[in-house]
């Protein structure tokens, strides 16, 4: 466990017996870690990684707290855009301004939200002309205007970003959203023509190009476009797959639609049957997964990928035991990271516990196979629930995690694991009220719930850490009385850390009460060994009683424990050698 050490010297001017008890000096060396949290508290909106924003940050994390506790008020992820606009912080803005649009799609957004998304819009428009950033404003505008229904100013908008030598990163996104909105196919194809012909290799350019192509019936110009992106991307399994939707709707022949990946795409007739049969798989056409992943097997037969495709297939009809027959013959064929990979995630399917099968893979952060393992499994079971919620919080999707929780919530309300998991979702991103809220409700239903108590113990330990700082102030201003009153009220909450019993006995030495501070540097001692600043103050308040065998026999544990890198002590390690040898020669 990390540690926070205490620097306190002490002015001991010697005479025979007595000590000074003058304090001075307070540093920290380490900041104690057990709790780990992160950046950002509100675990209800997904916003991208903050830049420092001079004077707008503050009011940013205030207003992400504000949101945290009212989710529902959508004027104040308004308010949240405008703050990121006015500092220069596009991309989150955009990302808020997407997540805005999406709960226009469902019906969310009232009519005050309307009134206030104007006026951001105007505030906008009065920035575009005189901005060196104008494309990122009138991006931010082009979306506005589809969540206002504007169609029509939100096209302009993108054509004059278009018409810009620089163009911003999200402006493909924008472009898919807004013409995808307004069904102007034509119109979105002449605006990605223009941004290829200022930069040809743009892959996502071409790529939405090639999609509304397909819109446009004009499968040949789409064909070829996604060829030449498959060629110089042979993993893009998305592109593969339009591919295949092409030459399939053109009615080829199987040897021809074979030939077209070989002769034209390079690719080799294994990869081709090992890239259709996952491709097919993973986009639910089973019967034709399964017909190519028999032609690999028959081909191919040390290929283990044809095998798992075959027993994934097997398994999704419900054909458990043929899947797992299947199964077997892989096992030792599957040599590679990734196909091992594919034979463990399928293994942990077929299994009777698939939670538990999960929950193997969670303790070793694999997360994303463990969720493929749960989404195999009976999506209301609460358990599934509840560890996909886990899951996707490890991943950084932590809207989503909420949204699980609030499943298993309205699936489950009396359920102790369900406040159980609210509880660990707050207390991860610090937020220790509402962790201990949950807590309560969880251990209110059933007292001995094991993963409740430990939580508990955490919660103690961060709320305890949080008044440290004002303890080591205290004690920096000689603030004894406050000091005490702070330390006795972070012992009521956590009384098992040994740094606490530490500053209580460093506390008692600055007020002369020798004894007291014996007792609560033993204690500091039995709750860990390793405290060597303990060892230190029992010597200085033994010596201060006069009781010099005591003193002696600390000094020297002191200096046999001090960290070899902890410079910072030296003042107290020559002091300790100075009375050792004192004490020594009497």
């Amino acid at each position: 466990m990390n540690i926070k050490f205490l620097s306190i010297a002490l002015l001991l001017c010697c005479s025979s017996s007595a000590f000074a008890d003058a304090i001075y000096g307070m540093q920290n060396y380490s900041k104690r870690s057990a709790i780990q949290s992160t950046s950002a508290k509100p675990i209800i909106i997904n916003v991208s990684e903050q830049k420092n924003s001079g004077a707008y940050s503050k009011a940013i994390e205030e207003l992400k707290i504000k949101i945290a506790s009212e989710p529902s008020n959508y004027i104040l992820y308004v308010n949240l855009i405008d703050l990121y606009i006015n500092s220069g912080m596009f991309d989150p803005a955009f990302q808020e301004l997407m997540n805005l649009a999406a709960l226009n799609d469902k019906k969310l957004l009232s009519s005050n939200v309307f009134i206030s998304l104007k006026k951001l819009n105007n505030n906008i428009k009065s920035q575009v002309r005189y901005s060196v950033a104008s494309s990122n404003y009138l991006i931010c505008s082009s979306i506005i205007n589809i969540i206002l229904n504007d169609y029509k100013t939100a096209e302009k908008c993108l054509n004059i970003v278009i018409s810009k030598p620089n163009i911003s990163h999200h402006l493909i996104e924008s472009i898919n959203f807004v013409y995808n909105k307004t069904k102007n196919y034509s119109e979105a194809v002449s605006c990605l023509d223009e941004i290829l012909k200022k930069n040809p290799s743009d892959i996502n350019a071409k790529k939405s190009r090639a999609f509304y192509l397909i819109k446009l019936n004009k499968n040949k110009g789409a064909l070829n476009d996604f060829s030449e992106i498959l060629f110089q991307n042979p993993d893009d399994q998305q592109v593969f797959y339009e591919i295949y939707k092409i030459l399939k709707s053109q009615k080829k022949s199987e040897k021809e639609f074979v030939n077209y990946f070989v002769k034209n795409l390079k690719f080799t007739e294994e990869q081709t049957f090992d890239s259709l049969s996952s491709i097919l798989l993973n986009n639910e056409d089973y019967s034709s997964a399964e017909f190519y992943a028999q032609k690999l097997i028959k081909k191919y037969p040390d290929n283990a990928n044809g095998y798992i495709v075959l027993s994934e297939i097997y398994r999704k009809q419900g054909k458990l035991k043929e899947s797992y027959e299947i199964l077997q013959k892989v096992k030792d064929k599957a040599d590679d990271k990734n196909s091992i990979a594919k034979y463990n995630v399928l293994s942990a399917k077929l299994s009777e516990q698939p939670v538990k099968e999960a929950v193997t893979l969670m303790n070793n952060a694999l997360y994303s196979q463990a969720l493929e393992v749960l989404d195999s499994a009976d999506p209301d079971n609460l358990y599934v629930i509840l560890n996909k919620s886990v899951c996707y919080y490890y991943l950084n999707n932590k809207q989503k995690a909420l949204e699980l929780a609030n499943t298993a919530m309205s699936f489950y309300p009396k359920n102790p694991d369900v406040f159980y998991n609210f509880a660990f979702l707050f207390f991860n991103e610090n937020d220790l009220e509402s962790s201990r809220n949950y807590l309560n409700s969880a251990l209110k239903i059933n007292p001995s719930h094991k993963k409740a108590l430990i939580l508990q113990d955490s919660i103690n330990k961060a709320e305890a850490d949080k008044l440290i700082d004002q303890i080591l102030a205290c004690l920096d201003s000689q603030n004894y009385n406050e000091a005490m009153r702070l330390i006795n009220k972070a012992l009521s909450i956590n009384s098992k850390d040994s740094f606490l019993y530490l500053y209580k006995g460093i506390t008692y030495i600055a007020q002369s009460n020798y004894a007291a501070s014996t007792a609560m540097l033993y204690k500091a001692i039995d709750l860990d060994k390793s405290n060597f600043l303990a060892y230190y103050y029992l010597a200085v308040a033994f010596d201060n009683l006069s009781e010099f065998s005591n003193a002696l026999e600390n000094y020297k544990i002191f200096v046999n424990k001090l960290p070899k890198d902890a410079y910072q002590e030296s003042e107290k390690y020559e002091y300790a050698k100075l009375r050792i040898e004192k004490l020594s020669a009497k």
